[in-house]
């Protein structure tokens, strides 16, 4: 399919959209896959349109097809003479509501009664709150006893290996900063803005390894986070290596055309291999989500749920699947 193609398909996707919902906004993400391309593809060459997808009438783009913008105009008035009715309908419902609610008189018992009911259920939610506190302590207590154990098998693994010694001079972590974007989420609700301010601090994380000195002796390890395993842990099992610097990068990118933004940028390097983790328990996935993400929005989960396993034939140089136990 064309870009021009594309693009007429998009405003047919927000004319629809709009004819069935009004004037709501169409979060790019759905337009996107709708359409069947990434959400970087819109951004890059469809930006333009991303004000009609937020909301402003695309009736000016029906300029050069009469019918469609006709029926589009009907349409809205339609939906104008709807919304006055209901205002009409509104203001009458909300009279008679206000003339109910000073006639009615609460007496000092009910009130008193009001109060015995709600604190009767805040003490049952007390009660719930600590048997839960219980349970999540004992969860992390063996979580904490299982993260000792992995440490311990993983100093023998090194020991027995005779591994090189980590160093600042041989190994670099760059943890993806995702605070400024989960707070912008808890914000707004908006997925759309937690997208644009992620791939800004993607962009910032890149270009740090970039300005890094001779990019020929600089082995990129990519951690395709996919919210199920701690970054922290992932960079112990990476070894690191003779007379080269090896930078593990946290990115959370889900698709091939995502991927393949980051190795665009990162071409000059010695080599790029990235590593998937994988879960085949939902719990374990649940658990982990709840007690080490619990900012991330619903949507960057199911993102990540629905990433495909990389291919080497992406143009990486190494890609390792593993299973988070």
């Amino acid at each position: 399919m064309s870009q021009q193609d594309t693009r007429t398909r998009l405003i047919e996707l927000i004319k629809e959209h709009q004819l069935e919902f009004g004037l709501k906004k169409l979060p790019i993400g759905k337009l996107a896959e709708r359409a069947e391309i990434s959400r970087q593809s819109f951004n890059r060459f469809y930006s333009d349109l991303k004000p009609y997808s937020e909301g402003q009438s695309v009736a000016e783009l029906l300029a050069d097809d009469p019918d469609a913008s006709r029926s589009f105009l009907a349409q809205r008035d339609r939906e104008a003479d709807q919304l006055r009715n209901e205002i009409e309908d509104l203001k009458k419902r909300h009279a008679k509501e206000l003339e109910q609610a000073v006639a009615q008189h609460v007496t000092s018992l009910m009130n008193n009664d009001i109060l015995a009911f709600e604190a009767n259920e805040m003490s049952a939610l007390l009660a719930s709150q600590s048997q839960h506190n219980e349970m999540l302590q004992k969860k992390l207590t063996a979580l904490e006893l299982r993260q000792t154990r992995y440490n311990m098998d993983e100093a023998e693994s090194q020991l027995s290996s005779g591994g090189v010694s980590k160093s600042a001079k041989n190994f670099l972590t760059l943890d993806l900063d995702l605070e400024n974007a989960n707070s912008a989420y808890k914000n707004s609700q908006s997925f759309d803005e937690y997208e644009d301010i992620k791939e800004k601090a993607i962009d910032a994380m890149i270009e740090t390894v970039t300005k890094l000195p001779d990019p020929s002796k600089v082995q990129v390890v990519v951690y395709m986070d996919r919210f199920l395993y701690p970054f922290s842990k992932f960079c112990e099992s990476i070894p690191a290596q003779q007379d080269k610097l090896t930078v593990c990068l946290r990115l959370p990118v889900f698709s091939q055309a995502e991927v393949g933004i980051v190795l665009s940028k990162l071409s000059k390097a010695d080599s790029i291999s990235l590593h998937m983790p994988h879960s085949t328990s939902e719990a374990i996935t649940a658990a982990n989500r709840k007690f080490m993400y619990r900012d991330v929005p619903e949507a960057e989960f199911t993102d990540a749920d629905r990433a495909r396993a990389p291919l080497i034939t992406w143009g990486l140089d190494e890609v390792r699947v593993f299973k988070v136990k």
